[in-house]
């Protein structure tokens, strides 16, 4: 979180150099948003080794006590299997479905 918040104008900056305009404070909200919510959502998986969210300070390894996201396999031969799309149902209920609509909500808000 702490690099989200600190490198967060340097990424943009150095990404839109050569840009005749500036990121606007939602565009600056979206990556920041979109850079702590991979942290979030990996402590919120049931497999893997955890989320460092103090690396590079500390190697302790977390996770979340509510972890609904199912982890899938790095297969080729697993992507076809019956298994894969329960995962895919599981990430639309609880990451698809929540973000669209909070997106519905904003936008139907700024109208």
């Amino acid at each position: 979180m702490l690099f989200c918040r600190r490198r967060r104008p340097r990424v943009v900056a150095t990404g839109f150099r050569d840009a005749h305009w500036v990121p606007s404070r939602a565009g600056w909200l979206a990556i920041f948003s979109a850079t702590a919510s991979q942290g979030i959502l990996g402590a919120m998986t049931n497999g893997g080794l955890g989320i460092a969210f103090f690396a590079p300070f500390d190697d302790t390894r977390y996770f979340f006590p509510f972890r609904p996201l199912a982890v899938s396999s790095f297969s080729v031969e697993a992507l076809i299997t019956a298994t894969v799309r329960a995962i895919l149902r599981n990430e639309m209920l609880w990451i698809k479905l929540p973000s669209l609509l909070i997106m519905v909500l904003l936008v139907g808000r700024r109208q």
